[in-house]
C-alpha cells in the first residue's frame, strides 16, 4: 500500500511537470516581451524629454544673448550720451572720433551706427538749417518737408557714409512709431526702442524690418530730475538705427539649420509684424512642422516682442534612440532564452521524475564505488590514512602512461610522482581538508608520467570515514588530465598578451598619417580660404575636427594598452600622487569655480605612480568637467582605510547618471553626454577600471540619477608599511581651497 501511494504521487508530479512544460515557458515569453516593450517605451520617453529640454535650454539661451547684446548696444548709447554731458559743445569731428574709437564693425555686429538727433523748434528751423549749410553741407534741409511745432534732424550718423548719409537731415520726429519711441525715452530719461520701421537707410535692395533705439541727451547743467524739467531742457537723442537681419546674424551667427527663429514686433503674429524670419515661412507662424515648438515674450526698453522658435528636421533627428533599441534587442533575447531554459528545467524534471522511480531501487554499498562513478573517465584512488595503503584504478595509471603491474598500492607511489615544486602547495590544500576546514580538496599540480614528461593533473578528494574523535580515517578521490587545457589557457595568455601588442602598434602606428592627414587639410584650408563658401568650409572644418578627435581618441587607446607596462607595483604615497592630480587639473577647476574638498587617510598604497595619478586626474577632472551650467561644481573626496585596503571616494553635484546606464559607465568608447555638451573620447573611465583591475582593485559608481551627483569608488591594496597622512594644500586659483584632513 505504501509503494503504490508513493507511485501515485509520481505520476501526478510528472503530469503536472508535463503541463508546466507546455505552458510556463509560453507565459515567461509573454511577461518577458511585454516588460521589454515598456522599459523600451520608458527609454524612449527619457530620450525624448531629454531632447526637449535641449530645445528649451537652446531657446533661453538665444532670447538671452538677444537681451545681452541689445544691453550692450544701450551702453554704447549711454557712452554717447556721457560725452555730450562732458562737453559744452560736440561737434562732428569729436563725435566721429569717439565712435571711430568703438569698433563697431569688430566689437558691436549687426550695429548699423551712432547718432544723434537734434531737437529743433519750429522757431529755431530757418537757423538751424542755415547753421549746418555753413559748416559745408550747402544743401542741408530738413526732411520730411512741411510745417510742425517741433522738429528733429540726424546731424551726426557714424559711420557717416554709404547708405547712412540717406538718414542725414531727416526728422524722425515726424514718424509715428519712431515718435512714440522718442517721448517715452525724453519722458522717462531712459533707453527706448521703437516698433517695426522701414529705416531711410535702405536704397530698395535686400530691404529688412528695422528698429531704432534711442537715448535722451539733456542740455548740460540744466536740471532733468521731473518730466516738465525733462521736456523743457532735452537736447536731442543719441541713437542707434538697427537692420533686424544683419542684427541677429551679429548676434547669433550664421542661419541654423535644425531651429528656425521667428520675431514678431508686439503680440500679434502677422507677416505684418514680422521682423526676422531665418527660415522660408513669412512670418505665418502657424507651427507647420516641428515636433518642438516655442513662443516667447521679450520686453525690452519698454518695447516687447514675441520670439518663436521651432524645430527641424535635423534637430529632430537627432533624438538618441540606441538605449530604447538595445534594450529591445536585449529584452527580446533574454525573454527567448528564458523561455527556452525554463522549458528545458522543466523537460529536465519530467525526466528526472521518472528517472527516480529507478534510482529508489539502487543502492550503493561501498563509498568508493560510489566516488568512482562520480568520476567516471578519471582516475580514482582510494588511501587508508592509517596503514599508508593505497589503491589506484586502471585509469588513474593509464594517464601516467602505467600498466596494470607497474604501480603498487601505497601512498608513496602517488608522493614520488608530484612535481617537487607543486608539493608544499598540494599538503597545504590536502591538509586543510582533513583538518576539516573544506569539505573536499582540490588542487592542480603535475605528475611524472613513465616517459619522464610531466602531465598536469587535477585533484579532488574527500574524506569519507572519521574516527569518533573526527580524525580522517579514509580519503577517496579521483584525478583528471587537464594537460591540454593548461596548454590553451597558455595558448590564450600568449594570444592576449600579442593583441594587446598588435593593439598598441596599431594605434601608435596610425598616428603618424593621422597627423600628416590633419596637417594637409590645414594647409588646404589656408590656400583655399578664399575660394571656398561658406559650406565647403565648414566640411573641410568637420574633416579636420573629425581627425582631431580621432587623434585622441589614438592616444587614449595608447593608454589603455599602456596600462600595467609602466613600471613595477610599488609602495607610493596617495597623498602625493593626489597633489599632483589636483596641480594638473588647477586651471579647470579655476575655469569652473569649482570648489574641491580632500579628507580622510592618505596612506602610502601598493601601486604604480603613473597610473595612480593618471586615475586620480580622470575622476577629478570628469567631476569638473560634467557639472550644471548654473550650480557650482562642488567636488568632495574622500580616503578611507579598510583593513587591508584604500577606498577612495570622488563625490560630485554635477548631470548625474541614470542608474541603469551605470552598467555601461566604465566600457570603452561609451558616452553618456553628448559631444555637443561634454568633450571626451569615452576612454577615460575605461582606463580608471583597467589601472583598478590592474592593481588587483575595483571601481564603481553610484548615482541618485540626472541632475544629482555622482559618487565613484576605488579600492586599491595598502603598501605594507603603509600609515595616513595629512595636511594643507593650497589652490592658488582663488576659486577653491583644498584641505587634507586626518580622520584618525
Amino acid at each position: 500500500m505504501p509503494i503504490k501511494a508513493v507511485d501515485q504521487a509520481s505520476m501526478l508530479s510528472i503530469s503536472q511537470w508535463r503541463h508546466l512544460a507546455r505552458v510556463l515557458p509560453w507565459l515567461l515569453l509573454a511577461v518577458g516581451l511585454s516588460a521589454t516593450w515598456l522599459v523600451a517605451g520608458i527609454a524612449l520617453r527619457a530620450a525624448q524629454e531629454a531632447q526637449a529640454e535641449s530645445f528649451a535650454y537652446q531657446t533661453r539661451e538665444i532670447l538671452l544673448r538677444i537681451e545681452q547684446r541689445l544691453a550692450a548696444y544701450r551702453q554704447v548709447l549711454y557712452g554717447a550720451r556721457g560725452m555730450f554731458a562732458a562737453s559744452v559743445d560736440v561737434n562732428r569731428d569729436e563725435f566721429h572720433a569717439y565712435v571711430a574709437s568703438l569698433r563697431l564693425e569688430k566689437d558691436y555686429p549687426g550695429i548699423q551706427g551712432v547718432g544723434f538727433a537734434l531737437l529743433v523748434p519750429a522757431s529755431g528751423k530757418a537757423a538751424h538749417i542755415e547753421g549746418i549749410r555753413k559748416t559745408g553741407y550747402p544743401d542741408y534741409t530738413l526732411r520730411p518737408e512741411g510745417e510742425r511745432e517741433i522738429y528733429s534732424s540726424i546731424i551726426f550718423l557714424e559711420p557717416f557714409a554709404d547708405r547712412n548719409l540717406r538718414a542725414f537731415g531727416y526728422d524722425m520726429y515726424s514718424e509715428a512709431v519712431r515718435r512714440k519711441a522718442m517721448q517715452r525715452s525724453r519722458d522717462l530719461n531712459a533707453a527706448a526702442m521703437s516698433g517695426k520701421v522701414r529705416l531711410v537707410q535702405e536704397d530698395g535692395e535686400r530691404v529688412q524690418a528695422g528698429f531704432l533705439m534711442y537715448v535722451p541727451v539733456y542740455h548740460n547743467g540744466h536740471p532733468h530730475a521731473t518730466q516738465p524739467e525733462r521736456r523743457a531742457n532735452l537736447l536731442g537723442w543719441a541713437y542707434s538705427p538697427f537692420r533686424m537681419d544683419d542684427l541677429m546674424f551679429g548676434i547669433l551667427g550664421e542661419r541654423r539649420r535644425d531651429l528656425e527663429l521667428e520675431i514678431f514686433d508686439g503680440e500679434d503674429l502677422s507677416p505684418e509684424t514680422l521682423m526676422h524670419d531665418s527660415g522660408d515661412n513669412l512670418g505665418t507662424a502657424q507651427g507647420v512642422g516641428g515636433l518642438y515648438h516655442s513662443s516667447q515674450k521679450l520686453d525690452i526698453f519698454g518695447h516687447r516682442w514675441t520670439v518663436v522658435l521651432r524645430s527641424l528636421q535635423p534637430f529632430e533627428a537627432s533624438l538618441d534612440t540606441r538605449l530604447a533599441r538595445s534594450i529591445q534587442a536585449a529584452g527580446v533575447l533574454t525573454s527567448v532564452l528564458l523561455a527556452l531554459l525554463v522549458w528545458q528545467l522543466a523537460n529536465s524534471r519530467v525526466q528526472f521524475a521518472l528517472a527516480l522511480e529507478m534510482a529508489r531501487e539502487l543502492r550503493i554499498s561501498e563509498e568508493r564505488w560510489k566516488f568512482a562513478l562520480q568520476g567516471a573517465g578519471e582516475g580514482v584512488w582510494d588511501w587508508n590514512i592509517q596503514t599508508g595503503e593505497a589503491m589506484y584504478s586502471r585509469r588513474w595509471k593509464e594517464m601516467l602512461g602505467y600498466a596494470e603491474h607497474e604501480i603498487g598500492n601505497n601512498s608513496e607511489e602517488w608522493a614520488r610522482r608530484v612535481h617537487p615544486e607543486d608539493m608544499p602547495r598540494v599538503m597545504t590544500e590536502l591538509q586543510t581538508h582533513l583538518d576539516g576546514q573544506k569539505v573536499s580538496a582540490a588542487v592542480e599540480f603535475r605528475m611524472l608520467c613513465k616517459d619522464g614528461s610531466w602531465r598536469w593533473t587535477l585533484g579532488r578528494g574527500m574524506v569519507v570515514r572519521r574516527d569518533a574523535a573526527g580524525q580522517p580515517l579514509r580519503l577517496v578521490g579521483t584525478n583528471s588530465d587537464i594537460s591540454e587545457r593548461k596548454a590553451r589557457d597558455e595558448a590564450l595568455k600568449r594570444s592576449n598578451a600579442e593583441l594587446e601588442q598588435f593593439n598598441y602598434a596599431i594605434a601608435h602606428d596610425m598616428r603618424q598619417p593621422l597627423r600628416m592627414i590633419s596637417s594637409y587639410l590645414q594647409l588646404l584650408e589656408m590656400s583655399l580660404a578664399d575660394s571656398l563658401d561658406a559650406e565647403q568650409s565648414e566640411c573641410l572644418n568637420f574633416a579636420i575636427d573629425g581627425a582631431k578627435r580621432l587623434d585622441q581618441m589614438l592616444v587614449g587607446l595608447l593608454a589603455f594598452a599602456r596600462v600595467g607596462r609602466n613600471g613595477e607595483v610599488a609602495p607610493s604615497s596617495s597623498r602625493a600622487a593626489l597633489e599632483e592630480a589636483l596641480h594638473f587639473v588647477q586651471s579647470a577647476v579655476a575655469e569652473a569655480h569649482a570648489s574641491i574638498s580632500v579628507e580622510g587617510d592618505w596612506p602610502r598604497i601598493a601601486v604604480q605612480h603613473d597610473e595612480t595619478l593618471r586615475l586620480l586626474q580622470n575622476l577629478i577632472s570628469n567631476a569638473v568637467k560634467f557639472r550644471i551650467p548654473e550650480r557650482t561644481p562642488e567636488v568632495r573626496i574622500t580616503g578611507t582605510t579598510i583593513d587591508t585596503e584604500w577606498r577612495l571616494v570622488v563625490a560630485d553635484n554635477g548631470v548625474g547618471i541614470l542608474p541603469e546606464q551605470l552598467g555601461r559607465l566604465f566600457q570603452v568608447f561609451q558616452r553618456l553626454q553628448s559631444r555637443a555638451h561634454y568633450e571626451g573620447t569615452g576612454i577615460g573611465l575605461a582606463l580608471c577600471r583597467k589601472i583598478a583591475e590592474s592593481h588587483g582593485g575595483r571601481i564603481w559608481a553610484e548615482s541618485a540619477g540626472e541632475g544629482l551627483g555622482s559618487c565613484f569608488y576605488v579600492i586599491l591594496p595598502l603598501a605594507v608599511d603603509a600609515a595616513p597622512a595629512g595636511g594643507d594644500i593650497v589652490d592658488g586659483s582663488g576659486y577653491a581651497h583644498f584641505r587634507l584632513e586626518s580622520s584618525r
